[in-house]
Order: C-alpha cells, then sequence, then structure tokens
C-alpha cells in the first residue's frame, strides 16, 4: 500500500537494482500494489487528496504530527485505507485458488500482511530517526 505509488515505485525499483545478483522490481515481489492517492482521487475527485488533507477529511486522530517519518506515514495511512474503504477490520490479501481440495487451496494460498510503504528523507530537518 503506498500513497502516490506511481511516484515511489519507480525509486523503490531503483534501489532493488542495486542489490547485487538480484534484478527484481516490485511488481515480481509483491501481487498486488494499492494506491490510496488513486482511491481518493476517485472517491473524492477535485479535491486535495494529501495525506494530511485526508486525516482531515476523515477524522483520523491520535497521531502527533509535528514529526513526519515513515513510520508514523504507514500508521497513519493505514487508519485512512481503512476509513475510505468502509471500516475493513484487516489489512491482508488472499490468492484464491481454483482448486476445490482444501489442502491444495492451502499449500496456494498466499496471505500478504501489508507493510505500508512510505519513502522519506533521513535528511529532513527534525526528523527523528524513527518517524514516530
Amino acid at each position: 500500500m503506498i500513497h502516490n505509488a506511481e511516484f515511489d515505485v519507480g525509486f523503490l525499483n531503483n534501489e532493488l537494482k542495486l542489490i547485487p545478483g538480484k534484478s527484481a522490481v516490485i511488481d515480481q515481489i509483491t501481487e498486488k500494489i494499492v494506491d490510496t492517492l488513486q482511491i481518493a482521487r476517485e472517491k473524492h475527485p477535485g479535491q486535495r487528496n494529501s495525506l494530511d488533507a485526508l486525516v482531515q477529511r476523515y477524522e483520523v486522530g491520535g497521531y502527533d504530527r509535528e514529526y513526519h517519518g515513515a513510520l508514523l506515514d504507514s500508521k497513519i495511512l493505514g487508519d485512512v485505507y481503512l476509513a475510505m474503504t468502509g471500516g475493513q477490520s484487516n489489512l491482508l490479501f488472499e490468492h484464491k485458488s481454483k482448486s476445490s481440495d482444501a489442502s491444495q487451496r492451502e499449500k496456494k494460498k498466499k496471505v500478504i500482511m501489508v507493510k505500508i510503504i512510505t519513502l522519506y528523507s533521513l535528511n529532513l530537518p527534525n526528523q527523528k530517526k524513527n518517524g514516530i
């Protein structure tokens, strides 16, 4: 899950290419990328859809927004996503098998616990190392 995936995926793919002996790109690592900016633009055309704007629109609170960082933004984005999608109870995606055999389905099932991907610069002034 990424807010503004079009922007971030290019950076992530570049970083993956720097790993010696590997040539993977994001599409080869994960089954699906959820772009919360795209969802927000569909739900709220013509409005500001930055993470801060969505926090205000959906009244997502309980976070100290004095500091910005990847971990904090990830937690906030998860709450915003749940609010935008009607309060989904978890962030799990499953690959569904066509097989009716339960053991075959279990072998083929892929459960991905979504870790929200955010990029940030470690050189931002006044940024806490943990982002929280």
